[in-house]
């Protein structure tokens, strides 16, 4: 019977790297919106954030190589400038512009009208 492959210090590396990217984006939200007692918002990101570790409980504990993949060295030579820069560009979107505009949005301005 094998062994099976633990989590490494770069697959951990990765695991801390993907909660601090989920708090930025709720203190960008929180930053941008200019006060905290949003209650759906907060429900939105404890619930992300207790999604995300059921994800790395399911998953990493029973294929804990998935997150060295992402690890790999070499990965970025051999990757199109084309790629990285798309990367770039949904990155800056995803985590700071959506949170800082939604924050605007519900917290300051209030230019949508949902129920």
């Amino acid at each position: 019977m094998s062994e099976k492959p633990k989590l490494t210090r770069s697959g951990y590396k990765r695991i801390i790297v993907i909660y601090l990217a989920m708090l930025l984006n709720a203190v960008l939200f929180f930053a941008a919106a200019g006060r905290i007692d949003l209650t759906r918002a907060w429900v939105y990101f404890i619930g992300l954030a207790l999604l995300q570790t059921f994800v790395f409980i399911l998953f990493l504990v029973r294929f804990p190589e998935m997150a060295e993949v992402v690890n790999a060295r070499g990965e970025m030579k051999t990757t199109k400038v084309w790629d990285k820069l798309f990367a770039l560009f949904y990155g800056l979107t995803t985590m700071v512009l959506m949170p800082i505009i939604a924050g605007l949005d519900v917290g300051r301005y209030g230019w949508s009208n949902l129920s």
